[in-house]
């Protein structure tokens, strides 16, 4: 009996040893896999306040979320006085988990407008909202519960053209996990189904027993986390590339709406714009959409973009872009469409403005296509010529 318990305490001591040495190792080899998002019941999810890790399935950088809950640095709630705040809306393209904080296009853009003169020596402060896979329901409800706490004078809303139609869309996007509106007599009206979905509870659950917090303060257990998943992820990935291409992109954008099912998604999306409009107007705020680019229409590649061109039946990648810039014409918006410029400056420096997957394929913004972009709309709103600054 003395010998068995022996045994068990060495075993302990053993396990207990190699554990605690292989958390060390893990550090020391800069290996985390964290978990940025917990469960929101108004949104399905959303950041964690105060999550914070090395990210490195997409570039690498350093994550801090703050204490709100937002990948930015702290803010106060009662905006300083002589300062111009601008909210940033958008998914993992303003989240950009792919590189440092600073070198974001919201980052970029709050630098630039900085010292633009048309804003009479006040402080610009840039808050970003932006949280990957949001669509713009979800954008319009983090608008309406978190957004308006900050006294913002210009809401932007960053909208992803290859996927924002989709996700707003319960048929096209199919993620049981999260909020979506419909319209009912041409009323947008909330779905919140998500919230009685399996998925969603069991994440309340984890969360609730604190498991998600245990993964995000142990190393082995980032590692086991990730190691579990990874075949299930890599066949996710290889379905989605095969659908929808490297960042779950919908070619169908590119095509004046082929179905029922994208008429739909196209008509809740234009309300949605047209409420978030409404809303912002009758807070007294101002309100920019910029249509950020995909892939296919900067490609560093001419030939590639043709042959792409000709596999869709389309004339060019413009048609959401267009889309999005009549309706904000006729409801009274402006829109910024990034896709020509980009394009322009990759075909006059040869450099890419989308990460590069290292097999053909490319992924959300590179530093260059973050500096581009926000060199871009703060170039536009400080000249007026997409919103009147005071």
């Amino acid at each position: 009996m003395k010998t068995t318990f022996s045994n068990l305490l060495l075993l302990a001591a053993v396990t207990t040893a190699l554990m605690f040495t292989g958390e060390i190792a893990l550090r020391l080899a800069g290996v985390s896999y964290p978990i940025w998002y917990q469960s929101d019941r108004n949104v399905g999810v959303a950041l964690a306040p105060l999550a914070e890790g090395l990210q490195q399935n997409e570039g690498r950088a350093y994550i801090k979320i703050n204490s709100a809950g937002m990948r930015d640095g702290e803010h106060s709630k009662t905006k300083p006085g002589g300062t111009y705040r601008i909210a940033v809306l958008g998914d993992s393209y303003a989240e950009a988990v792919e590189l440092p904080m600073e070198q974001t296009f919201w980052s970029v853009m709050g630098k630039r407008l900085s010292g633009c003169g048309a804003f009479k020596g006040r402080e610009v402060e840039i808050l970003n909202f932006g949280v990957a896979g949001y669509g713009t329901a979800q954008e319009l409800i983090v608008l309406r519960n978190r957004v308006w706490e900050y006294s913002p004078d210009l809401v932007l809303l960053a909208f992803t053209t290859g996927n924002d139609v989709r996700d707003n869309s319960r048929e096209l996007d199919n993620d049981p996990t999260v909020p979506y509106f419909t319209l009912v007599d041409g009323k947008l009206t909330l779905d919140s189904s998500f919230l009685a979905s399996r998925g969603f509870e069991l994440r309340e659950t984890l969360e609730r027993f604190g498991f998600i917090g245990a993964i995000n303060h142990s190393r082995l257990l980032q590692l086991a986390n990730r190691t579990r998943y990874r075949a299930k992820e890599r066949e996710a990935i290889a379905n989605a590339r095969a659908t929808y291409g490297v960042l779950g992109l919908d070619s169908a954008i590119y095509l004046p709406p082929p179905d029922k099912l994208w008429s739909s998604a196209w008509s809740v999306t234009e309300e949605l714009l047209r409420t978030m409009d409404s809303e912002i107007r009758s807070r007294g705020a101002k309100f920019l959409v910029v249509t950020l680019t995909n892939p296919d229409q900067v490609h560093p590649d001419p030939g590639y973009r043709e042959r792409r061109l000709q596999e869709l039946g389309a004339t060019d990648f413009a048609y959401a872009d267009r889309r999005i810039a009549a309706f904000g014409a006729e409801t009274g918006f402006p829109v910024l469409n990034l896709a020509t410029p980009l394009l322009a400056f990759t075909e006059r420096t040869g450099i890419a403005t989308h990460l590069s997957d290292g097999k053909g394929g490319f992924g959300h913004w590179s530093p260059d296509g973050h500096r581009e972009a926000g060199t871009l709309i703060a170039e536009n709103i400080c000249s007026g010529s997409v919103v009147p600054v005071p």
